[in-house]
């Protein structure tokens, strides 16, 4: 029973994975990392005001992104902030039809969804089980 358990996990952690790409973690790394780099935060929250997206908004919108696949209409974006995230950042008002307050809703919902995924595997020595045997008569 642990080994199907964990070959089921196996198979979740693997698809979870293939619901990111490799450019849009990426992606989404860049933005945190400029966010969070004190030098931009005025910058970036110019930005943000200047098209009416709150700053609460960006990390949903960062972890929607490395769900972006190459067919996605999004992906060139991914692209562009894989590039050079400053460049996006300057020009941010190009992108707000990506930006809606729906498509923001969309990626903390996608978001929040992948978070309840675990992905973790059963161990034997750490398991507990009970062997039940039971003999029933059913008399008519």
């Amino acid at each position: 029973m642990i080994n199907q358990y964990n070959a089921d996990q196996a198979v979740t952690a693997t698809n979870e994975k293939n619901l990111s790409s490799k450019k849009g973690r990426v992606t989404a790394t860049k933005i945190r990392e400029s966010v969070q780099n004190p030098k931009n935060r005025t910058m970036i929250l110019s930005k943000l005001k200047s098209i009416d997206m709150k700053p609460q908004a960006v990390a949903p919108f960062a972890k929607y992104l490395e769900t972006v696949g190459q067919d996605d209409p999004v992906y060139p974006l991914v692209e562009i902030i894989a590039d050079n995230v400053d460049y996006f950042w300057t020009h941010i008002s190009e992108y707000i039809e990506y930006l809606t307050p729906d498509s923001i809703a969309a990626a903390q919902h996608i978001g929040k969804e992948r978070r309840h995924i675990n992905t973790r595997k059963a161990s034997l020595d750490n398991s507990d089980y009970d062997l039940l045997l039971i003999n029933l008569i059913v008399n008519d």
